[in-house]
This record gives structure tokens, sequence and C-alpha cells, in this order.
């Protein structure tokens, strides 16, 4: 006879959700919420203050079940910018434009839970600093974004290969735009989950704190020994870096170095 199993916990569900799923969530129980205060003590300020009080119950809501914190200002903005727009009168086209760009940007982010980061001057010079000096080297940005990082260290290193990768096409039509007179550098639009990264001499990332687990098992069993793992501020959970260089801004960010 085998043992019941137990149902999963709550939490374990909610993480395995996408984050749009459970922001959605949020905007409909925020809707609810919202709607009864109304009812219980019809707000001096309309329709504004309704959609100021849903997004604040959504907020709230997102930050509780666990969303990471750039979902917060899209839950409290949404419904108020929604009003606001519809009160300008704007034409349809104008809701149309906005909804192909954020989806040229944003789309893969409801699978990857990668948003769009996009990496300092200050983090590209002192990335630059750590690259081997050896001529020919490989360099690859994970999640290249529009191509900062890239078209930088493309400059900077004229002796090197300097590679991206970025799965949303927007950010990738800009990156190679920038590039686009630099014969060392490209932007591939993929998923570097099924790029090998065995011929990286350096793999740069700055992607979420939700794949570096998963994205380190990666590294280890295909980068080869003496090569470079350089994390932008978000850390493998429980493998400490060789080496960490701070940043300077008020996010106090750090470049997290692994020698493979």
């Amino acid at each position: 006879m085998t043992a019941a199993t137990e149902p999963a916990p709550v939490s374990v569900i909610i993480d395995r959700l996408p984050p749009a799923l459970i922001a959605l969530a949020c905007h409909c129980i925020a809707l609810v919420l919202a709607m009864a205060v109304n009812w219980l003590t019809p707000p001096a300020g309309g329709g504004i203050a309704f959609a100021i009080t849903q997004g604040l119950f959504a907020a709230a809501l997102g930050a509780r079940l666990g969303l990471p914190n750039w979902w917060l200002p899209i839950n409290l903005g949404f419904l108020p910018a929604a009003l606001v727009m519809r009160a300008v009168g704007l034409h349809p086209s104008v809701y149309l434009f906005a909804f192909i760009a954020s989806m040229s940007v944003f789309r893969t982010t409801v699978r990857t839970r990668v948003p769009l980061y996009l990496s300092s001057a200050r983090a590209c010079e002192r990335l630059i600093g750590l690259l081997p000096q050896r001529s020919g080297i490989r360099v690859m940005d994970l999640g290249a974004g529009t191509g900062t990082v890239v078209a930088r260290i493309a400059q900077a290193r004229r002796d090197a290969r300097v590679d991206g990768i970025e799965l949303a096409p927007l950010p990738v039509l800009i990156a190679n735009l920038r590039a686009r007179r630099l014969h060392n550098c490209r932007v591939e639009r993929a998923d570097f989950w099924v790029r090998n990264l065995a011929d990286c001499d350096v793999v740069y990332a700055f992607l979420s704190p939700a794949p570096m687990e998963r994205l380190w098992r990666k590294v280890k069993a295909e980068m080869k020994p003496g090569s470079l793992f350089i994390s932008n501020s978000f850390a493998v959970p429980g493998v400490a870096p060789d080496e960490v260089i701070a940043l300077d801004g008020a996010r106090s960010r750090a470049l997290l170095v692994w020698r493979i």
C-alpha cells in the first residue's frame, strides 16, 4: 500500500506560475477589493481615485505573492495609465503601436522571468578590464539586450570576437544597428539555453535571480577550464564568487566573477 501524496504547498504552486498570470490574478482580486472599498466609502476623486486604489491593492498583492520588484510599478500604474490615455482621447492606432512595441521588448519576459536590464558604462568599463589580454578571445553576452556591452567590448578590444544572444526582437534590431560598423561582433536572436558555451573564454550575464542556478549548471558543464563567468549583480545560489567587483551607483551593484 503506497502512502498518499501530499498536496504541494500553495507557495510552491505560485512559484511555478508565470509572473504575468500572477499579475493578472492580482489585478482581478484588486479590482474586487477596490469595488468593495468604493461601495463602503466612495472616494472623492471619482474614477482616478478608484484606479489608484486598485493599483495599490494590485501592487501590494504582487509583492506579497513574490513578483519581481519591476512588476510593482506596472501593477500600480496600469489602470490609472489606462484611464489617463482614455481621457486624452488617443487614436486607437497608438494603442496598437504601443502594444506591438511592448511585445517586441517584453514578450519573452513572461517565459524567461528575465526583464530587460541595461548595463551601465561603469559595468562595461570594469568588465573590459577583466578580459584576458591575449589576442583572439571569444566573449559572449547572454541576454544582450540592446547591445551596450557587446558594442563597447568590440570597440575596446578589436582583437576579440564578441557575440551576444537576445530573444526579444526589437532589442536585437537595435543592437545590430549599433554594431553595424563593428566587424568583430554580432547579436543573434536566439535562446541562449540552446547555445553551447564551450568555445567562450568569457561569458557575461545580467539577467535576474530566476535562471542563475540553472545557468551555473550549464556554465560548469560546457565552459572550458580557465574561462570566466561574470554575472552583473545576481549571485549563483550557494556558490561564492571568486571575485566581487563593486560598481558605483545607488543600487550597489557588483560584478560577480567565477573562474571555471
